[in-house]
C-alpha cells in the first residue's frame, strides 16, 4: 500500500492541503533571493516553503521538507518521541526486506531537457556558481553490484554537457569511483532530485559497504519501492523521482569546485579534486518539483540529527544505563544527551562514550537530566548554569583525531555536565497542569 510519504509530490500536496506550507507566489531570483527567503523562513518556522515562480526556469522549487523532526517521524511511520528508536529499528532490520523492488514502466509524462532548464540556485554570496544540493547519487559497486545512495554537491558551471561534483573521500561512492578508475572505466551515476522521501532518508544513513541502501529505502517505505528503466544507464531508477540526471564520472581526471558555503556555516576552500560528470540525459516527470536545500540551515541540521543522533543514541544505550534520548539538531558536531542519572559520574561516563563513538562528528557533548527538553537550548543552558559549580563540570579533551582542519579550527573536544548532583536539595518549581493544558481552550 502506497503512503503519502512515499512520493515527494504526494507528500507536498498533503502538506499543502493541511495548510503546513509557506507558498511564495511572486517571482524570485534564484541568485541569492530564493536562498535568502529560505533562510528567513526557517528562522521563523519549520514549515516547508514552495516557490511557484523562479526566474529563468519553469520548475517550482520546494525546500525545507525535512526541516522538521515531526515530519521525518511521519515519513518513518512514528512520532517525534519515537524517531530515533524507529530509525535504528529500520537500520537494524533492513536486511529482512527481501524482493523489495518492483519494476514499473517509464512514466507516460516523462519529458527530456538540459541542465540549463533546471533552476540555477546561487545559495551563498561567495559560492563559485549555482549548485545542486539535494542530488541523491545512486550508483552500483563495480565489483559487487551493491547499490549506494549518497549526497554530493554539483556545481552548475559551464555548458549542458558536464558538471563538477565533490565526493568526500570516506564515502562509499568515492570507493566505487576508485574501483571503476582502477579498471579505467567511468562510473555510472543517477542524480535524483526530488527523490521519494524514503530514498532521501536512506541516502542520509551511513551503512556498511556491503549493505544495500535501496533496500533500506524500501524498508522505510513499508517493503517495496517502484523502479523504472533509466534511459542511458545499466540500472533502474526509483520511479517516483521528480528529476533525474543520468551521468558518468570520468576516470583519472579532476577539476575544481568551490568555494561553497558548507553545512558548518563556513565556506570551504577551492576543491582541486572535484570529479567531472559527463551528462548523458536529463529527464523529469510532468509538473515536476525541483528540490533545494540551504546547507547549514535548519533542514540540514535536522537531517544530521536523524542520521548521527540516532546512531549515537544506539551506541550509548547499549553501553550505559538510563540514556533516554539524544539530539544533535541544535548545532553541527555537538550533541545533547538526556539521562536518568543513576550515579555521580554518570554524565562524565556518557561524555567519554560519545567522544569514543564517532569523534569526527562530536566535538562537544552536553548531558542533562531527564526533566530537560533537549530540543530547547534555553532549558539546556539553564540546567548547566543552575545545577552546580560551573568550573567543575566542564571537561576538555586533547585532540582525538577528528576531521582535518581545512579552514576550520578543529582542535579539542568539550564535555559539559549539566546534570544536578544526586545529593542536591534543589527541587524544580512546577505548576500542576502546565504541560497538559491546551492554550487554545483559553485564548481566542
Amino acid at each position: 500500500m502506497t503512503r503519502i510519504t512515499d512520493d515527494l509530490r504526494t507528500y507536498v500536496s498533503a502538506l499543502l492541503e493541511r495548510g503546513e506550507v509557506n507558498v511564495v507566489e511572486r517571482e524570485v531570483d534564484p541568485r541569492f533571493e530564493l536562498a535568502a527567503v529560505i533562510s528567513r523562513s526557517q528562522k521563523e518556522s519549520d514549515r516547508p516553503i514552495l516557490f511557484k515562480n523562479v526566474r529563468g526556469s519553469d520548475f517550482p522549487v520546494i525546500a525545507n521538507v525535512y526541516g522538521s523532526l515531526p515530519r521525518m517521524a511521519e515519513i518513518l511511520g512514528t512520532d517525534e518521541a519515537g524517531l530515533n528508536t524507529r530509525w535504528n529499528e529500520r537500520l537494524e532490520t533492513a536486511a529482512s526486506c527481501t524482493d523489495y523492488s518492483r519494476e514499473v514502466p517509464m512514466p507516460a509524462d516523462m519529458q527530456s531537457g538540459k541542465i540549463s532548464d533546471l533552476p540555477h540556485i546561487h545559495y551563498r554570496e561567495k559560492d563559485a556558481a549555482p549548485y545542486i544540493t539535494t542530488g541523491v547519487f545512486l550508483a552500483m559497486d563495480p565489483e559487487t553490484g551493491v547499490p549506494n545512495l549518497s549526497f554530493s554537491r554539483c556545481m552548475m558551471a559551464g555548458d549542458d554537457l558536464n558538471m563538477a561534483c565533490c565526493i568526500d573521500a570516506p564515502h562509499d561512492l568515492a570507493k566505487y569511483q576508485a574501483k571503476a578508475e582502477k579498471r579505467g572505466e567511468a562510473l555510472e551515476v543517477a542524480i535524483l532530485i526530488g527523490a521519494p522521501p524514503p530514498v532521501f532518508l536512506a541516502a542520509v544513513a551511513s551503512l556498511a559497504p556491503e549493505e544495500d541502501e535501496l533496500q533500506l529505502a524500501a524498508h522505510i517505505a513499508g517493503g517495496t519501492i517502484d523502479m523504472r528503466p533509466s534511459r542511458c544507464l545499466s540500472f533502474m531508477i526509483p520511479a517516483a523521482t521528480e528529476i533525474v540526471i543520468e551521468a558518468k564520472i570520468r576516470p583519472n581526471e579532476r577539476t575544481q569546485d568551490g568555494p561553497f558555503g558548507e553545512y558548518q556555516g563556513y565556506y570551504c576552500d577551492v576543491n582541486n579534486g572535484a570529479y567531472i560528470l559527463d551528462i548523458l540525459d536529463v529527464s523529469w516527470r510532468g509538473d515536476a518539483f525541483f528540490e533545494g536545500l540551504l546547507c547549514g540551515s535548519r533542514e540540514d541540521l535536522a537531517l544530521l540529527a536523524v542520521s548521527w543522533g540516532a546512531r549515537i543514541e544506539r551506541g550509548l544505550k547499549s553501553a550505559l544505563p538510563s540514556v533516554l534520548d539524544v539530539t544533535i539538531s541544535a548545532a553541527p558536531n555537538a550533541c545533547i544527551v538526556r539521562i536518568d542519572k543513576q550515579y555521580e559520574d554518570h554524565a562524565r561516563d556518557v561524555i567519554d562514550a560519545v567522544f569514543r563513538s564517532k569523534p569526527q562528528y562530536n566535538r562537544m557533548c552536553i548531558v542533562v537530566d531527564k526533566d530537560i527538553d533537549i530540543q530547547d537550548l534555553k532549558q539546556v543552558w539553564w540546567s548547566f548554569l543552575t545545577r552546580g559549580a560551573l568550573d567543575k563540570r566542564v571537561y576538555s579533551y586533547p585532540d582525538l583525531g577528528g576531521l582535518p582542519g581545512e579552514n576550520y579550527e578543529y582542535t579539542g573536544y568539550l564535555g559539559i555536565d549539566a546534570t544536578m548532583s544526586l545529593s542536591s536539595p534543589l527541587e524544580r518549581a512546577t505548576t500542576p497542569g502546565e504541560n497538559e493544558i491546551n492554550l487554545r481552550d483559553y485564548v481566542v
